[in-house]
């Protein structure tokens, strides 16, 4: 079964998406909000109808509900419903157990959360669903490993068949309460866990935070399926879901869509050695130039010239004084004369902490950045941005990153695309990753 928690202010925004592509191929699934209605005929459950009466004259983000309760035209504040979402966890998760007490598992996801359903069902086949699984990708809040909301919750039915037993004794002698005072709901959850007796499993990178854009790929979780992706577009969540359709159509529904096949569809098709306007997200290294540096370039130009004139001159006078002589033959120079720093040549190893000392001048320029990436033998992608004197970025970890806007600031980007190329081809995958605790 698969719950979806929107609010009445995103609603109609955000669930478009999610309808057209996962919820038209789901089974089981809810949408559960901060408001009861409906939309494209599909019902919407209100997650707080039972919070109590203390709660609502207590907690001054209720009031918001309030509102809403009592005017079904009213158009809510985003960032007052925002403070709404800790109080949803509790009761939709029960909730949804009591809808469907026989579903095996349950992924609690937001409405921007992307999840690769053919993953899924490949993943839950592999586990029991009567051992008290409660998993996502892990964050740490006031000290408590928690599963973070917006990549999903994955939960048995032996989980919470524990749950729903302990809500029944304490949510309205302790939960409720204590809810109010916390953060957060995925905070709140995870404590209500622990006196549930339900175990945290981590299961990233399986479920994971990033887009296909954002995320960095690596030897890591090269060959781990991508079940979840977070914070996704309408655009993104479609190009995903059709993504995943055809690879079903082509391989069927027992083989995993790896991160590396999603580097394959959503980044390989958009590297290039130069991209300009454009952050691919290069962050293992910052070299800035110091200040003054641009204006002490113009100035070695400015020399320079004048240098080659005053030389110019003085060759063209002496020429005037002197008979021609014999014509001298030299062996032309060699490819690797003419440019020193081909990519035939092994580049160096070097100590990433030190980079700003041993190449002063990367930030010069978007070419000097360039150079300085392909002079480092881990180096993958490069970023420069002309603001101030320059700043030239290198990374280690591939990433695709965006397209800048005018707003932005003027980035330009690179891959040394047959470097990554030779990289990932190391990274083959013998073996699928499903594992928990990686």
């Amino acid at each position: 079964m698969v719950i979806v928690r929107t609010s009445k202010a995103e609603a109609s925004e955000k669930l478009s998406a999610q309808l057209k592509s996962l919820l038209s191929c789901v089974p089981h699934f809810a949408i559960f909000s901060d408001h009861s209605g409906s939309i494209d005929g599909i019902t919407i459950h209100d997650a707080l109808e039972d919070i109590g009466n203390d709660a609502r004259r207590n907690y001054k983000e209720l009031q918001e509900y309030q509102i809403m309760l009592a005017d079904a035209e009213h158009k809510p504040d985003v960032g007052k419903t925002k403070d709404l979402d800790k109080w949803k966890f509790l009761p939709m998760i029960y909730k949804a157990h009591k809808m469907n007490t026989s579903a095996r598992w349950y992924f609690f996801i937001e409405s921007d959360t992307s999840l690769s359903w053919t993953n899924v069902l490949q993943w839950i086949h592999r586990l029991d669903y009567r051992i008290p699984y409660y998993s996502g990708s892990p964050i740490f809040i006031d000290s408590v490993q928690t599963a973070q909301r917006g990549s999903g919750i994955m939960l048995s039915q032996g989980a919470l068949r524990r749950f729903a037993k302990s809500y029944d004794e304490l949510y309205t002698k302790k939960w409720e309460d204590r809810v109010g005072k916390e953060c957060c709901g995925d905070l709140a959850l995870a404590r209500a866990m622990g006196d549930s007796h339900v175990e945290f499993y981590p299961s990233w990178p399986l479920m994971q935070s990033e887009q296909p854009n954002s995320l960095d790929y690596t030897k890591k979780h090269w060959c781990t399926p991508a079940v979840s992706w977070h914070h996704t577009t309408g655009e993104t969540m479609d190009a995903l879901w059709d993504a995943q359709a055809k690879w079903t159509a082509k391989h069927g529904w027992e083989t995993p869509f790896l991160y590396r096949d999603a580097f394959e569809t959503f980044v390989t098709p958009y590297m290039q050695a130069t991209k300009d306007k454009w952050d691919n997200l290069s962050q293992d290294t910052k070299i800035i130039a110091p200040q003054g540096r641009q204006q002490q370039l113009k100035d070695e130009v400015e020399r320079s010239k004048k240098h080659e004139d005053d030389k110019s001159e003085k060759n063209e006078a002496e020429q005037v004084k002197s008979m021609p002589e014999a014509p001298q033959f030299h062996d032309p120079p060699t490819a690797r004369s003419l440019f020193p720093n081909r990519e035939d040549e092994k580049p160096k190893e070097i100590d990433w902490d030190k980079l700003a000392e041993t190449f002063k001048d990367a930030a010069d320029s978007p070419e000097r950045c360039q150079k300085s990436c392909e002079d480092i033998e881990d180096c993958l992608q490069w970023r420069y941005k002309a603001l101030g004197d320059g700043e030239c970025h290198l990374g280690k970890v591939l990433r695709l990153g965006r397209k800048t806007t005018a707003k932005d600031e003027p980035w330009t980007s690179g891959w040394l695309v047959k470097r990554i190329e030779k990289v990932t081809e190391g990274w083959a995958c013998k073996d699928v990753n499903w594992k928990f605790y990686q």
